[in-house]
């Protein structure tokens, strides 16, 4: 029974609920934000990146707006295999032109 009554409240517990609220919700935003920075996919080392830099385009934006383009700059540009940013990351490409006939005119 002494356990019970001697309970001494925390400094969080002597503060307003919506403090407390906030004090989670920037926890939870900085956990995020450092989960997404760490995990976040990055380039792979060794391959050149291909891009439409000409137009101002980034890598990634390269192959949004036009990825049969990218691809034809990547196989006149490179004799092996480069990579190109898209949207879910990035991808290494080794397609000969020979097997696409739309990336050989």
């Amino acid at each position: 029974m002494d356990s019970i009554l001697s309970y001494r409240p925390s400094f969080l517990d002597r503060l307003p609920l919506s403090i407390q609220a906030i004090i989670v919700g920037i926890v939870a935003t900085l956990a995020y934000t450092t989960y997404s920075q760490l995990t976040v996919e990055r380039p792979l080392k060794g391959f050149p990146i291909v891009a439409l830099s000409e137009r101002g385009l980034s890598s990634k934006w390269s192959w949004i707006t036009s990825s049969t383009e990218t691809i034809a700059k990547g196989l006149k540009e490179h004799d092996g295999p480069f990579q190109i940013i898209t949207s879910t990351g990035p991808k290494v490409r080794t397609y000969e032109p020979s097997n696409f006939p739309v990336l050989s005119r």
